[in-house]
């Protein structure tokens, strides 16, 4: 009998079906799996990228907290339709600039106010 376990694939493979889930799902599923998982999931080559559009404020909080707050430089997408994360997120609007590989910006439902401020700090971004 011959048997692949998950241990066995190739971690480009990993990397190829992270794309295709969501980060904080990724995270919950895979850290503290193992010291290889770990690795994996804090590889900085490895980009990050967030859709946030339904959300709920806890679960925003948390993923606030442990996916977007320690790997800012990681992510390259940000996509948020809901004006309270928007706000939240980027309050200080000077936070932005810890984005700095950030690619594609896509924003719903933003206030003038912020938008403004946004795009003055995006020019700022490497």
């Amino acid at each position: 009998d011959c048997f692949t376990h998950l241990e066995d694939l190739p971690n480009e493979l990993f990397y190829e079906i992270f794309v295709y889930l969501d980060i904080y799902d990724v995270y919950e599923a895979f850290s503290k799996v193992n010291t290889r998982f770990e690795n994996l999931l804090n590889d900085p080559t490895l980009p990050i990228q967030i859709s946030l559009s339904s959300i709920s404020k806890s679960k925003f909080e948390h993923y606030n907290t442990n996916i977007i707050i320690p790997f800012q430089y990681r992510i390259t997408l940000l996509h948020l339709s809901n004006p309270l994360i928007i706000e939240r997120l980027f309050s200080p609007i000077s936070i932005l600039l810890k984005f700095i590989r950030l690619e594609n910006l896509h924003l719903r439902n933003i206030e003038s106010k912020y938008f403004q401020e946004i795009l003055i700090h995006l020019i700022s971004l490497p």
